[in-house]
């Protein structure tokens, strides 16, 4: 489905500083190639409020930003798609932008994109279209148009039955245009765990768990577990990460791994479930890298920073990573570090956080953070292994990032105009990573 003329038009807001400290060197510098100095600011309407909150990269390096617009009249699900350059691509929904208006739901709320080799974008997130919040996936076809022979009329729609809250808020896509949902549902002990598996049609898949869905949580008494990431690896296996608190214990880090079928992999942690405490940490993003080693990133309360860690395959922590494999990186000058929302592992074991740090000011700022394979910050990116990026707003705040094949790193998230508290813009930086030290000093500490 196109929007209308009227609300199809892209104002493209260029920020042309790109608000390096002065003691930036080579390594983490906003790439001066991409929009202008960098950075790209897009309000999809005028003035309209846009939340970004999910980035892909397809193998012709165009970029694709998903999340929330109301440049439609009621909020949405969006997509805007980039040339390499930063430049909307005119061929793709209205100039650049798709919104898919289906229904008229109160909640609308995307948080995560997955794309297909043929060029189908699938975007994820909670909507309450069917009176209540329902796990939400809309698919677009390669042109931007919504696929309405998806689910129902291009919406498909995920109900756990125990509760009135299911959340979408991480996806995965297989070969075969299989969708992979996690986020979390209400039942009888609280919120748990909840995984889904749709098909190609959009309906749930019936030789996946139960009908398709799967409950998981990680106290049997009362339970506050909230997954926010998935990755799955080559034999189908799902990794699934979140937030999890303990018989009312301070926040920790949950994961489970599941098999194709969505059973419990038991010998993963411990019965399938890995716990991880750093401080008092809530999680944000989860990867995994060619040897099978998970690597969980989120925010520490105590103390305040960013917090890492890194787990072997088979769920215990990886003792040569920080201090027993765990980390919280916090800055030693400059912008506090507040919350890491993306993670990413180069192809030399260097480690990507991506997030927001709060400026002196109190203003967010998206950040960047290089990490080699021991947690150690790489002093050479940005300013001691930190690198914050202002868009000039009330309120910039990176959601999500994804790394390129040549190592350069986007980030995309709300950018914030300075119009109003309310209004934003969708945002995306792309740095320029210098190459790793040589390659021989990177495999030295592989493990």
């Amino acid at each position: 489905m196109r929007i209308s003329r009227e609300f199809a038009r892209l104002s493209f807001v260029l920020t042309a500083c790109a608000m390096l400290a002065p003691t930036a060197r080579a390594g983490g510098q906003l790439d001066p190639s991409f929009g202008v100095g960098g950075k790209v600011a897009i309000d999809i309407g005028t003035n309209s409020t846009d939340d970004a909150r999910a980035v892909a990269l397809d193998a012709s390096g165009n970029i694709y930003v998903a999340g929330v617009s109301d440049a439609s009249g009621q909020d949405a699900f969006t997509v805007v798609k980039l040339d390499s350059s930063g430049g909307p691509d005119p061929a793709f929904g209205s100039g650049g932008a798709a919104i898919a208006n289906i229904g008229s739901g109160n909640y609308e709320m995307p948080f995560t994109m997955a794309l297909s080799s043929s060029g189908d974008v699938f975007v994820g997130g909670t909507s309450n279209i069917a009176g209540s919040p329902d796990m939400t996936v809309i698919k677009f076809n390669a042109s931007g148009e919504v696929d309405t022979s998806y689910g129902d009329g291009g919406r498909a729609l995920i109900d756990f039955g125990g509760g009135d809250s299911d959340y979408l808020t991480a996806m995965v896509i297989d070969e075969g245009e299989h969708l992979f949902g996690v986020g979390e549902t209400v039942t009888d002990l609280g919120y748990e765990f909840a995984v889904a598996k749709l098909d190609s049609t959009g309906l749930l898949d019936p030789d996946f768990g139960d009908g398709g869905r799967v409950i998981v949580g990680f106290d049997d008494s009362r339970a506050s577990d909230y997954a926010n990431a998935v990755v799955r690896d080559d034999s189908g296996n799902l990794y699934v990460a979140g937030t999890v608190n303990l018989a009312g214990e301070s926040s920790d880090i949950g994961i489970l791994k599941l098999d194709s079928a969505g059973n419990l992999v038991t010998d993963f942690g411990v019965g399938g479930k890995a716990v991880v405490h750093i401080g008092n940490a809530d999680l944000g993003a989860l990867t995994r890298d060619a040897r099978g080693n998970l690597y969980v990133a989120g925010q520490s309360y105590g103390p305040q920073g960013i917090s890492v860690a890194k787990l072997d395959p088979s769920g215990r922590l990886a003792r040569n990573f920080g201090n027993g494999g765990t980390q919280i990186i916090q800055t030693q000058s400059g912008d506090r570090l507040l919350e890491a929302h993306g993670v990413a592992i180069d192809r030399y074991g260097d480690i990507y956080l991506t997030g927001e740090s709060l400026a002196d000011d109190e203003t967010p700022n998206f950040v960047a953070i290089q990490l080699d394979q021991r947690a150690n910050r790489v002093r050479d990116f940005g300013t001691e292994g930190v690198l914050s990026i202002d868009f000039g707003g009330l309120a910039d705040i990176s959601y999500a990032s994804a790394l390129d094949a040549d190592g350069h790193l986007y980030l995309a998230g709300i950018v914030n105009s300075g119009v109003s508290p309310i209004h934003g813009d969708f945002g995306v930086a792309k740095l320029l990573v210098t190459p790793p030290r040589r390659m021989w000093m990177h495999s030295r500490h592989q493990r």
